[in-house]
């Protein structure tokens, strides 16, 4: 993102969801003042009994940012069943915007899960101290199911055997 380019919020909301453009997610909060916008998170948080999640900054690389596969699970079940169109924006691939200049900026999904059909959305990230991560949910024999990754050093390969698996157990 380029100083004075003047960006939506829901366009900055697609960058930070398809590519994970961080200077997107912290543009988000001047919609609001900083502090209010992570109240609202905070608040969001404990309204769907996230005990264990806390949030310092919005785009998720503050080391003091804190959940659990839990917390995760619940919030992948709330945005599948009351805000699926947000899914639906991590399932979309090239997504452009005119820049300042009038090039257009190409922002290109990093989660190659979109391109595979049981994919109903999700997110990834890294942190140094994180590894890779994955919140997503699939669905698989016909059950939606949530694969949360914390730590990864390899979530695609990690995704797909983790797939392959269901698919093939009996007890699903």
């Amino acid at each position: 993102l380029y100083l004075g380019l003047n960006v939506s919020a829901q366009n900055l909301l697609k960058a930070s969801l398809i590519q994970s453009v961080n200077d997107a997610a912290n543009a988000l909060t001047f919609f609001l003042q900083r502090g209010e916008f992570l109240n609202l998170m905070n608040q969001k948080a404990r309204e769907l009994n996230m005990t264990n999640t806390v949030f310092y900054d919005s785009s998720g690389l503050s080391t003091n940012n804190k959940t659990t596969a839990t917390d995760i699970y619940k919030l992948l079940t709330y945005i599948r069943q009351n805000r699926p169109e947000i899914f639906q924006i991590t399932r979309d691939n090239d997504f452009w915007l005119p820049g300042y200049d009038g090039r257009l900026l190409k922002f290109q999904n990093v989660n190659r899960f979109y391109e595979i059909p049981e994919f109903i959305g999700g997110k990834t990230g890294y942190l140094k101290k994180a590894g890779e991560t994955l919140a997503s949910v699939f669905v698989i024999k016909e059950k939606p199911i949530a694969i949360i990754l914390f730590s990864s050093k390899d979530r695609q390969s990690d995704v797909i055997k983790i797939l392959n698996w269901l698919k093939i157990n009996p007890s699903l």
